[in-house]
C-alpha cells in the first residue's frame, strides 16, 4: 500500500465473532470492515488547504478570479502540496 493511501488515524481492533457473522465482511448496522476514515493523503491535503486560506497574500493574489475559480485553484494547490510532500516522505 502507497503511503498516501494508508489511513491517517488508524485504529487497532478486535472484532468479536458477532462482527462478522457469515464471513461476508459487513458488521451488523451495515458497515464494512476495514474502513479507516480518511488517508494520509487527504489529511494533508485538508492541512495544506487550511493553510492557504489562512494566507492573506495567496488570497489576495486571487481576488480577480470568480469565487468558484478560486475555490477550486486553493483546492488543486493543496493537492498538490500533499503529493509533494508524500512524494519526498516516501524517499
Amino acid at each position: 500500500m502507497k503511503l498516501g493511501d494508508q489511513p491517517a488515524f488508524p485504529i487497532a481492533s478486535k472484532m468479536g465473532p458477532m462482527a462478522d457473522p457469515d464471513g461476508s465482511g459487513k458488521i451488523g448496522y451495515g458497515g464494512t470492515l476495514g474502513s479507516h476514515g480518511m488517508t494520509l493523503r487527504q489529511y494533508f491535503a485538508a492541512a495544506a488547504l487550511q493553510g492557504l486560506c489562512a494566507n492573506s497574500v495567496f488570497c489576495a493574489g486571487l481576488a480577480d478570479l470568480p469565487l468558484e475559480q478560486r475555490y477550486m485553484l486553493a483546492a488543486v494547490t493543496a493537492v498538490f502540496h500533499a503529493d509533494a510532500l508524500l512524494s519526498e516522505l516516501e524517499k
